[in-house]
């Protein structure tokens, strides 16, 4: 039993990292209580597609902080390609 508790509790301190993460960077960041409700409920394709579409509030100084939100985004749902891709562009950046 105590597998599956810890990794939920893994989950939950990735997606409040990933909340804090998103909340603290740019200058708008009305679409990432979106983003955080959708991590919460594990809906993450969703995510993805929220911050696709808020590509301009990041701006063009902020293509690292796309990539990684994309990267992370991409990893919890299991798409390993697609995360690879969008973090190894942030570190390229």
């Amino acid at each position: 039993m105590r597998g599956p508790k810890i990794g939920l509790k893994a989950l939950w301190c990735c997606a409040a990292a990933l909340s804090l993460f998103l909340a603290s960077c740019g200058a708008s960041t009305e679409f990432y209580r979106e983003v955080d409700a959708e991590v919460a409920q594990r809906k993450y394709d969703h995510a993805i597609d929220v911050v696709r579409k808020n590509r301009p509030a990041y701006g063009d100084k902020s293509t690292v902080l796309y990539n990684l939100d994309m990267g992370m985004l991409f990893h919890y749902s299991g798409q390993a390609d697609s995360s690879t891709s969008y973090l190894f562009a942030a570190e390229k950046e």
